[in-house]
């Protein structure tokens, strides 16, 4: 299903990834023509139809950045390779992720560099680290998108349930072997863990998050729900900010 719609001030798009595979050469040559064409096209052109929007928002089953069972997909590379300089020319702010069954919150990633957008991350709150629950140490935030993309995971409102790698972990996983990133065993995102800026761990609990648009953001809230009752709590509260108005992509 690919769809968009306009809330407030936020275009959100709402696409496939699972379908690369669609009018493709195949995963081993890194190409996927409905992406690079058909989703990149569809992109630019509700862009140019909503252009005034403040924020832009993707939301997508599958994952582009991850850090629990699913960062070693051989085809998450592919998506990488392809969807990042898409995601730059588009300018989003938010993508908003499934797939991984983790909470976590990455970025703003430069999309040339793959790497932390500097200054982007502020009004963070730093508690006990836990290896299931909180393996950065770090709850809430306010995540400015004016030259990189936040990439957000919000657990999982189920019973299937994945847990955080650690930074070791993400280390030994890493390769610049091309034939080893078809293995579901590594990725090659270097430094890794480092992208992780905000809480990043498993709630144990069905999970989801209120997106609230203001004036001045996106907030985020997250909550946990009991099994039984259906009593929620809060667990984390993010800000996404943009202060640079958008530019409109020039369609094909």
């Amino acid at each position: 299903i690919t769809y968009s719609f306009v809330y407030g001030d936020v275009l959100f798009l709402v696409y496939s990834l699972q379908d690369w595979w669609r009018s493709s050469s195949g995963e081993a040559s890194m190409k996927s023509t409905y992406l690079s064409t058909d989703v990149k096209n569809w992109f630019k052109e509700q862009i140019a139809l909503y252009p005034n929007t403040k924020y832009r928002v993707t939301l997508s089953h599958k994952n582009i950045f991850s850090g629990s069972g699913h960062s070693v997909d051989a085809e998450t590379p592919l998506f990488r390779e392809i969807m990042l300089p898409i995601i730059k020319e588009c300018e989003i702010d938010l993508a908003i992720q499934g797939h991984d069954h983790c909470y976590e919150v990455i970025g703003p990633v430069d999309p040339d560099s793959r790497t932390l957008i500097e200054g982007s991350v502020t009004d963070t709150t730093h508690v006990e680290i836990n290896t299931n629950t909180n393996m950065t140490g770090i709850t809430g935030g306010t995540y400015t998108t004016d030259d990189g993309t936040l990439y957000f995971i919000g657990a999982t409102c189920g019973r299937k349930r994945y847990y955080p790698h650690s930074r070791e972990r993400m280390e030994n996983d890493y390769t610049e072997d091309p034939a080893l990133l078809k293995d579901n065993k590594h990725h090659n995102v270097k430094n890794y863990f480092d992208l992780f800026t905000g809480m990043f761990g498993q709630p144990e609990a069905p999970c989801f998050t209120k997106v609230t648009v203001k004036d001045d953001c996106i907030e985020l809230n997250s909550y946990t729900a009991d099994d039984d009752r259906g009593n929620v709590s809060l667990i984390n509260t993010m800000r996404i900010v943009r202060t640079k108005p958008h530019t409109v992509p020039v369609l094909n």
